[in-house]
């Protein structure tokens, strides 16, 4: 039998939003539950996070994301080491099922971050699969690829591109367009490195890989072109992570008066930003407590 538990406010995911939210409950001495495999997010995927205030000349992704979850230890915010596969709102009340708990509680907050964006090009499942094709450097690590293929032309896509040409590899960037999306600091940064090529209005069309290598076929003014490394990393854009919905979960932003509450890059899957998932987080548990002592006054 699936062991059920309730909790007065529960939250799902932790990162920075989802952090922030529950340590401002539980310093109020809130009933919360956390649901989450991990502490920290995709944070760590970061280089560096270099517009966070309190942090002069920047901190890396991966440092920040320590802090975070020492944090949360240190102050022993109750987690479920588990990951939520379906909420519903059924009775005024949310229900979290995992595979292995069914969670209920009255407040819900929903800071689950994005997923990426896949090409959805043929070749691409299998390579996926296979280690070929990542979303994130550090999953390169296991291959250690000497050339790499990158296909985007956005903040993450040059940010991958310094920070594995940072580590010796060579990076060829596939731009799907005829720019780059980045921010003008970033691409200041990728055309001064030697490592880093850039292919303009390349439209993939289909990958093939095998046990060494894969290539990524494209096309570009009506002629065929393909480009070949150990690896290839998509980094054309994130969607917030909310596959877990219930079909008829009646809430797709935030609603306090029912207090379902999305917060951080499930709410702004554009914006991705660190300090803004942090106030969000901040914002949605003052508005929780607030709204609780109005119940009761």
């Amino acid at each position: 039998m699936t062991p059920v538990r309730h909790r007065e406010i529960v939250l799902i995911g932790a990162g920075p939003a989802s952090v922030s939210a529950a340590l401002q409950l539980e310093r109020l001495e809130q009933d919360i539950l956390m649901i989450s495999p991990e502490t920290g997010g995709c944070v760590r995927y970061a280089r560096k996070l270099e517009n966070l205030a309190g942090f002069p000349g920047g901190i890396t992704g991966s440092a920040f994301h320590t802090r975070l979850r020492r944090q949360a230890q240190s102050l022993r915010i109750p987690r479920l080491p588990e990951t939520v596969t379906r909420l519903d709102f059924r009775e005024g009340r949310f229900h979290a099922r995992t595979d292995k708990s069914l969670v209920t509680a009255n407040t819900m907050v929903v800071g689950t971050g994005t997923l990426p964006i896949r090409l959805d090009t043929p070749g691409e499942r299998e390579a996926f699969d296979s280690g070929r094709i990542v979303h994130y450097s550090e999953d390169l690590k296991p291959l250690s690829p000497e050339r790499v293929l990158i296909v985007g032309g956005g903040d993450v896509a040059c940010d991958s591109a310094l920070a594995l040409a940072e580590q010796g590899v060579r990076v060829r960037m596939v731009v799907r367009g005829g720019r780059m999306r980045a921010l003008d600091s970033l691409l200041a940064q990728v055309k001064t490195i030697t490592g880093i090529s850039i292919e303009y209005s390349a439209r993939p069309e289909r990958i093939l890989s095998d046990n060494n290598h894969i290539t990524l076929q494209c096309r570009r003014d009506g002629e065929s072109m393909a480009f070949t490394a150990e690896a290839i990393l998509v980094a054309i854009g994130r969607r917030a992570n909310l596959d877990f919905l219930s079909r008829d979960f009646p809430f797709r932003e935030t609603d306090r008066e029912n207090r379902f509450f999305l917060v951080g890059d499930a709410a702004h899957p554009g914006h991705r930003q660190v300090a803004m998932a942090m106030g969000d987080g901040m914002r949605a548990a003052m508005e929780i407590v607030n709204s609780s002592k109005g119940a009761c006054g």
